[in-house]
């Protein structure tokens, strides 16, 4: 088949039925241990889900890819399948392609997994293409001689080791699945020489996961007393000069509280990581950096050129001082570098970067228009407010969180 033909994709309906059973006839015939055919009702229910992708050809369908969505942390690629005369026309690859960025494209990025048999030769080839390794070898997964080997779609780079790499025979099944079920090994590639062949096996530099929660933990904690110990200088200082507003007093002292409430957090985290509560360690570090972010930075930082503003006389230079400031605020807000900036961006979380940097710049106008500090304490206070509830949300995680995938019972791939 030509690779030139073109191809397109489009959802699957119930009026293809037909053709999905025909798929499945072909490229999953039962009595196989390579392939797994559909159970029943498993297409009816899959199409009546909106689980199906076909590719098509004309008015043809020459391929197919079937998906399950198992709640907000896993995707499983339940069935590829192209038929027989189209194989090996980069039909599957594109079927992949498709669901590889369909999962990068979700918020949160959930994980994305899938089993084949070691016999599905060239199936591993294209997952290994794909962006796939395959991390586990799963005996009698269907049954006697139904052997599988477990993908997982890559969330993150993984560093392989060049020196530790082994050659595998396909046929060798048994010494493949003792390799990838030593830690840190998995399938990268299909390898084909004169000799054969052969399952490309990569030892992967391990994450001491513990210890670099434990180094975060610290980190944040002390970052967390350094802001602290900034704004109670700050604060104190306030309480010695006459001339200082009471709103500036009152944002200085609620700042001051929510970092030693993203203290405190940290501390949690670090309770839940020494009795080895995973799930709560993400939750405990996602408000802890919120909150001091929101509630300790950016308070420290937006403060200073209004009580700049308070003491000087100079309105020029009040002025060159909040724009200087609103300009790296900017910068650090769109910049890799910054908490929100983990988060996936979009237009909501432009603007109100924008509006955050330029509430600086705002506080001399106000105050000299106003002749007091409330309204802009108010403005300012209100947008980070905003910031929070924005990104707090439980729906809302860190880009590259990773979640712990389950093993599914069923998966069919075929090209």
């Amino acid at each position: 088949m030509s690779a030139t033909v073109s191809v397109s994709l489009r959802p699957a309906g119930p009026d293809d039925l037909p053709d999905v059973r025909e798929l499945d006839r072909l490229c999953f015939p039962p009595g196989r241990d390579d392939v797994e055919p559909a159970h029943p009702d498993e297409l009816e229910n899959a199409l009546a889900d909106g689980q199906i992708t076909l590719a098509v050809i004309g008015e043809s369908v020459v391929g197919m890819l079937q998906t399950e969505r198992l709640g907000p942390e896993h995707v499983y690629l339940a069935a590829l399948a192209v038929h027989p005369e189209h194989q090996r026309s980069g039909i599957g690859a594109r079927l992949v392609r498709h669901f590889s960025d369909t999962v990068k494209g979700m918020s949160p990025r959930p994980s994305a997994t899938t089993v084949t048999s070691p016999m599905n030769v060239a199936m591993i080839d294209l997952l290994t293409r794909s962006g796939f390794v395959g991390s586990r070898g799963i005996h009698a997964y269907f049954g006697p001689r139904k052997d599988r080997l477990y993908f997982q779609l890559k969330s993150r780079q993984l560093v392989a080791d060049p020196d530790d790499r082994v050659l595998v025979p396909v046929a060798a099944t048994d010494h493949l699945f003792d390799l990838l079920n030593a830690d840190a090994n998995a399938v990268t590639s299909v390898i084909k020489s004169v000799q054969g062949t052969f399952f490309e096996v990569s030892t992967f530099e391990v994450e001491d996961r513990p210890g670099l929660r434990a180094d975060e933990t610290s980190v944040s904690t002390g970052e967390a007393g350094a802001v602290l110990a900034a704004l109670t200088f700050l604060l104190g200082f306030s309480l010695t000069i006459t001339g200082f507003s009471e709103a500036l007093r009152i944002f200085l002292l609620v700042a001051t509280i929510l970092t030693l409430g993203a203290t405190q957090v940290y501390a949690n985290a670090s309770g839940s990581l020494s009795r080895l509560q995973d799930d709560q360690f993400g939750l405990h570090m996602k408000w802890g950096n919120l909150l001091l972010e929101f509630g300790g930075v950016y308070p420290l930082v937006l403060v200073l050129p209004a009580v700049f503003a308070d003491a000087s006389d100079n309105a020029g230079l009040s002025l060159a001082t909040a724009i200087v400031v609103a300009i790296l605020v900017l910068a650090y807000e769109v910049s890799p570098f910054s908490i929100s900036g983990r988060y996936r961006r979009n237009v909501v979380f432009y603007v109100l970067a924008v509006i955050t940097a330029a509430t600086p710049v705002a506080a001399a106008p106000l105050q000299a228009l106003t002749g007091r500090d409330t309204t802009w304490v108010v403005l300012t206070a209100v947008i980070l407010i905003a910031r929070l509830a924005y990104l707090i949300p439980a729906g809302r995680q860190e880009l590259g969180a990773r979640t712990r995938p389950r093993l599914m019972r069923r998966a069919r791939v075929s090209r």
